[in-house]
């Protein structure tokens, strides 16, 4: 990954983790928040593909997604098992949000940086 492609990659990165962020934050009722997470994830992905000059249709991308929904489920556990405590939810439901949008980016740019390295 070039310099330039590692500073668009954190640029998308990183905005699509605080919008993430800020959702989970406020989804006070369990799965609220997939939806408008999802397509914030499909976005930073579609984004990130483009980066490497590779392109994906809305089919590939939410293949590419669905693995990492099924974490989706560990955040709800996590707000669920926090709710007792006022604002700790919210608290653990975006950070968490945050964590897993940053983990799919990275190990997207990865696998884009793989795949149009392969084509070159």
């Amino acid at each position: 990954m070039t310099n330039k492609q590692n500073s668009k990659c954190h640029k998308i990165i990183h905005s699509a983790a605080a919008a993430a962020g800020a959702i989970g934050a406020i989804g006070v009722v369990p799965m609220s928040d997939a939806i408008p997470l999802a397509a914030i994830q499909l976005k930073m992905i579609h984004s990130l593909a483009e980066v490497f000059g590779l392109s994906m249709s809305d089919k590939e991308a939410r293949a590419a997604l669905e693995v990492a929904m099924a974490s989706a489920g560990g955040r709800q556990l996590a707000k669920l098992l926090t709710c007792w405590v006022p604002g700790l939810g919210s608290l653990v439901s975006g950070s968490t949000a945050a964590g897993i949008t940053e983990a799919i980016g990275w190990r997207m740019a990865s696998e884009f940086d793989r795949e149009a390295n392969r084509a070159a």
